[in-house]
């Protein structure tokens, strides 16, 4: 079945289509079979009734007949002796057409031979007795005509023997055709229903078999691959991708579309990488940056000049100070200094000397209020 999975979808649907069809035929199949075997077994039975029918119709006219016979020895008109002779001749050709057409449908070797007996012994009375009585009543001798009458009914009995043993034969078949009529209805249906159950069940399971192994299956496995490949697992495995399909088709795509989301996955992260990299490099600049400003600010702070001596009356002036190789850090009120300007000595406030003996001895310094100086 590997080539079938190479197939289209459209053929692979005509193919379960055609294993339903061929699944009906065979159960329409099995059906018209039944329904011929019961044709055939209604058949008999409809064939061993008319066996019967004409059986008992081949008796009917037999009886006719005889009594026609039977009336001719009696006072008659001439009217009635020839109605009489017209319908003995009526019954005894319909009673010979009816042996005629048992024999053609007789059932049975033994269903002729009854058949002949009948002819011989109906042959045998219309010849010594049918014509001995009619001679006798045309002639006016009643009471011999009569007695020959009487004297042939034994050839009517006879032949009414063998047609009945013909009509108990024809009966006998007549029932047991009817019963396996009956036996051979209720098979046929029991049959007939438990394969169609059975060819129905088959069909449907090897449709979706077929449907699941070649159509759903496949494609619900790689509605669950997209779903991982939806969600980032690009090394989820995509069924189907070499069959020569539509899902084969599908499965490529689901191929592409996993290549190019790892190939993005590994785009963003390689981005990412590069962009921290970017984010720790500045980093380091800056807090080389910074570090170098701080050792630059440190440079260009006054060193101490030794222990400070306590505030005393005579402070040197700003002018009097020796010039050091780094300017003062100025006060946060004093004037901000022009640019490319050399810092002065910051212009302290007047305090009493216990506070400049605090500030000077403590640790560490507080550094003083400032007042601003109102310009002169």
């Amino acid at each position: 079945m590997s080539g079938f999975s190479n197939w289209r979808i459209s053929f692979k649907i005509l193919t379960i289509i055609l294993v339903l069809a061929l699944v009906a035929v065979v159960l329409s199949w099995i059906s018209v079979a039944s329904l011929r075997a019961m044709g055939q077994a209604g058949n008999a039975v409809a064939t061993a009734a008319q066996r019967n029918f004409n059986a008992g119709r081949a008796t009917a006219n037999l009886l006719a007949y005889a009594r026609n016979v039977e009336y001719l020895p009696l006072k008659l008109t001439p009217a009635d002796r020839t109605r009489f002779e017209a319908e003995a001749d009526d019954e005894i050709r319909r009673f010979r057409a009816r042996l005629d057409w048992l024999a053609r449908n007789a059932a049975s070797d033994d269903d002729r031979r009854e058949v002949d007996a009948a002819r011989t012994a109906i042959a045998r009375y219309e010849q010594s007795v049918h014509a001995e009585v009619r001679r006798l009543a045309a002639a006016g001798n009643l009471e011999q005509a009569t007695d020959a009458a009487f004297r042939g009914a034994a050839g009517i009995e006879e032949t009414r023997e063998a047609i009945r043993r013909i009509e108990d034969r024809n009966g006998r078949m007549m029932d047991a055709a009817t019963k396996a009529a009956a036996e051979l209805e209720a098979d046929s249906l029991t049959s007939t229903i438990a394969i169609s159950a059975g060819g129905i069940l088959v069909g449907i399971v090897l449709g979706l078999f077929l449907s699941a192994r070649y159509i759903t299956g496949p494609l619900n496995g790689i509605t669950a691959s997209m779903g991982l490949v939806a969600k980032g697992d690009f090394a989820a495995a995509v069924p189907g991708a070499g069959r020569g399909d539509e899902i084969g088709a599908m499965a490529g795509a689901v191929e592409v579309f996993k290549r190019n989301g790892a190939e993005a996955v590994r785009l963003a992260t390689e981005a990412e990488h590069n962009r921290l990299k970017e984010i720790e490099r500045q980093q380091r600049d800056a807090e080389r940056e910074r570090l170098a400003a701080e050792e630059r600010r440190a440079s260009t702070r006054r060193p101490p000049a030794g222990p400070r001596k306590r505030a005393s009356a005579n402070w040197p002036k700003p002018s009097s100070v020796p010039p050091t190789s780094a300017a003062p850090r100025p006060s946060a009120c004093a004037p901000r200094p022009k640019r490319n300007a050399r810092p002065r000595w910051p212009n302290w406030p007047r305090t009493s000397r216990s506070r400049w003996a605090a500030w000077s001895t403590s640790s560490p310094r507080p550094r003083p209020r400032c007042r601003r100086r109102r310009a002169p």
